[in-house]
């Protein structure tokens, strides 16, 4: 604006001087032209100036926020050059994708977010879950200012920061991260999601075609489709939606408290007891099979065929460390000629 002042200034002033120069009386023509021409270069200086406070540009994943007299006006400049009105102000807002992380691992309870250029890190989210129980939400949320809603945050939020993007993000994507969080995740009761999916898991293990499948308490939970329902009431917001886009979540995992912890530990411990018993069962039942099949054979009990059950059940009983009778043996003479594993 100042620059266009001085240009009108400079403009005036050479107008004058051509008119003095054209009506006054030079003993000589020399004067005249001189200062003619003197007006005439200034003129075009002051027109170059006008023009350079006119033309404003608009760097790269930026927009052009426009003012008058402090006043947010008209639709944001996208990046590239335009000409304004000297008496309005282009001002430039980056608008650069923010990721924010909120972590266990950034911090304690009590540790403030950090606002950086690329997004906020802070600590986990707290959350309300069914059943009475709690936990910290490691969460990963990207987002971006609509263009054509920044003048209206920019009249609003402008003056709290040096990032209208940090600002916002600060001030309003996080408050809605929490709400929503809580909104999805407050029917969400995990002990009996986790028993109830492992229940199922193990007896679909037991079809045969499904037996050499694992269980496990994440993947086979509902906490897996949890992303999408938190993206879909992000971007249903009334707060956000036609302000921020929200253009992606990643809900990480849950900090459980203590109890909840316990109680889901003992619900695995109980799930590994049913997987062991389960594979026991099934030696112990290819162990019946092969005994049977020695039976049917011809030689099935022969002197060398009870020698090797002999082999086996020692074998075994030593890896138990079960104490053997002293006359133990397999060969049908003295203890003395049994080695097993080097015993």
């Amino acid at each position: 604006m100042a620059e266009f002042i001085i240009a009108i200034i400079l403009a005036v002033a050479a107008v004058g001087g051509i008119v003095v120069a054209i009506k006054g009386d030079f003993p000589t023509r020399n004067p005249r032209v001189i200062g003619i021409s003197v007006a005439i270069f200034v003129i075009l200086l002051a027109g170059g100036m006008i023009a350079q406070s006119m033309y404003q540009s608009v760097p790269t994943k930026s927009e052009g926020v426009i003012t008058s007299y402090g006043k947010v006006v008209g639709h944001p400049f996208g990046p590239g050059g335009h000409w304004v009105a000297p008496w309005r102000t282009v001002n430039i807002v980056q608008n650069t994708i923010q990721s924010d992380t909120f972590s266990e691992r950034n911090g304690g309870p009590n540790t403030p977010d950090v606002q950086t250029p690329r997004g906020t890190t802070g600590y986990c989210i707290t959350v309300r879950l069914a059943g009475l129980n709690s936990g910290c939400a490691n969460v990963q949320l990207q987002t971006q200012l609509a263009p054509e809603a920044i003048p209206g945050l920019y009249a609003n939020y402008s003056s709290y920061g040096p990032s209208l993007a940090q600002d916002v993000d600060q001030f309003v994507v996080k408050r809605e991260l929490t709400t929503d969080l809580n909104r999805v995740l407050g029917d969400y009761n995990v002990i009996s999601d986790i028993a109830t999916n492992l229940t199922a898991c193990i007896k679909n293990q037991a079809q045969p075609a499904n037996s050499q499948k694992q269980c496990s308490a994440v993947t086979q939970s509902q906490f897996s489709q949890f992303d999408g329902k938190i993206l879909k009431e992000l971007s249903g917001d009334v707060e956000l939606k036609g302000k921020i886009n929200v253009l992606d979540v990643n809900l990480q995992n849950i900090v459980f408290n203590g109890s909840t912890e316990d109680a889901i530990k003992a619900i695995q411990n109980s799930y590994l007891d049913t997987v062991k018993a389960t594979q026991q069962e099934k030696t112990n039942a290819a162990t019946s099979l092969a005994n049977a099949a020695l039976i049917q054979q011809k030689n099935a009990l022969t002197p060398a065929v009870l020698a090797n059950e002999c082999y086996t059940t020692t074998l075994a009983a030593i890896k138990a460390n079960v104490n053997l009778p002293a006359s133990w043996n397999c060969s049908g003479s003295s203890p003395s000629g049994l080695i097993v594993n080097g015993k």
